[in-house]
């Protein structure tokens, strides 16, 4: 293993696999339209402890559906 953490899931008995956590293979599915992207675990540690977000739970936004959450809240 590369780093501290990793996921693992279990495909079958006796078959499973192991991926190392790095901040340039995490991924997020867009709260507003579904899309896929990366995120940085290093920018997003840094937003949860700046900003006292409760990280579990919590929806992520891509910037187009932000920028529509936004323009919308202004109203």
């Amino acid at each position: 293993m590369e780093t501290m953490f990793y996921t693992k899931a279990k495909i079958s008995d006796g078959c499973e696999i192991c991926t190392s956590i790095r901040c340039d293979n995490v991924y997020y599915r867009c709260a507003g339209c579904g899309a896929e992207d990366t995120v940085d675990l290093g920018e997003w540690a840094d937003f949860i402890s700046e900003n006292g977000v409760e990280a579990l739970g919590c929806k992520i936004y891509c910037d187009e559906c932000s920028r529509k959450n936004k323009r919308k809240a202004v109203g």
